[in-house]
């Protein structure tokens, strides 16, 4: 990610109770507060301001339990601007490219989620005992652990700061390790089977970039062809044209061709590959 941005920021929390709570944030360099709402069991509301006055967007997130460490994420975006590139961006943007973009906040950080789990539901400890909260980063995150404490008696199972419940499944089965150790853990799930094959918008729009890329294969297939007839028919075949011009044309659209299908390969790898925060540093990757 972006170094930058991993840069202190102030919270302040407010109206805790055991239907949610409510809290702000803002960098220490900006004056303009971002607020968040959490209510339970699982909706968050979360409103951030614009830089430079450009106004303002709203997000809701609607978290639907599933079964054991599995869930739905649905999220619904509202922006409220007067700044005409934002609006233009907003609107040009596919609606599966803003899903995918979605899918890798949450990649970001589900492997320190889950290695989280794993490592309380092994040793039996409290997430208090064992990980050290940064005020600066954490505060929201230990604020809802501490909701969990408060009303984890009414949830099947839970992870909460003091307190935990296990899951009715045998947790020993899950490696304890950095980021989700291993290719089989559920961290690693692709992002096709978590979310596109899931999802229609993301579902069709993996099929126009697949159709693209195809598209531009025979294109550049055709053109080369083109480029070596050119050179083995007779001129007189070809007509007022000259071959070297023929030649030069299908080698050029040939050459565009393969760039194009290099570029839609590399966008729909996005709709596969979960981002990764250190893609060379994990255990099972250097064993490869």
């Amino acid at each position: 990610g972006n170094r930058e941005n991993a840069q202190p920021l102030d919270f302040e929390v407010a109206e805790v109770s055991s239907g949610g709570f409510k809290g702000r944030w803002k960098n220490r360099s900006s004056k303009d507060w971002n607020e968040i709402e959490f209510m339970a069991s699982g909706i968050i509301n979360y409103k951030i301001v614009f830089p430079g006055g450009n106004g303002a967007g709203n997000s809701f997130w609607h978290c639907v339990p599933l079964g054991t460490h599995r869930c739905r994420l649905m999220m619904k975006t509202y922006l409220n601007t007067s700044n005409k590139m934002i609006k233009f961006l907003f609107k040009v943007m596919p609606t599966w490219m803003r899903r995918l973009q979605s899918c890798v906040n949450l990649e970001q950080d589900v492997g320190l989620i889950t290695s989280q789990e794993d490592y309380i539901a092994k040793t039996g400890g409290e997430l208090k005992d064992h990980f050290l909260p940064i005020s600066t980063s954490d505060r929201l995150v230990v604020e809802y652990r501490k909701w969990l404490d408060r009303v984890g008696h009414g949830i099947p199972f839970y992870t909460g700061w003091a307190t935990h419940k296990a899951p009715p499944v045998d947790m020993t089965q899950f490696t304890v390790g950095p980021w989700g150790t291993g290719p089989n853990h559920r961290s690693q799930i692709s992002r096709y089977h978590r979310h596109v094959k899931n999802n229609k918008v993301s579902r069709d729009g993996l099929g126009v970039v697949v159709k693209a890329k195809w598209f531009f294969v025979i294109t550049a297939v055709v053109a080369w062809c083109a480029a070596l007839l050119s050179r083995i028919v007779p001129a007189k075949w070809i007509g007022f044209v000259s071959q070297g011009l023929v030649a030069g044309t299908s080698m050029q659209i040939c050459g565009l061709s393969l760039f194009a299908v290099a570029f839609f390969m590399s966008l729909e790898a996005e709709f596969h590959v979960n981002y990764q925060r250190h893609p060379f540093n994990h255990p099972w990757q250097k064993e490869a």
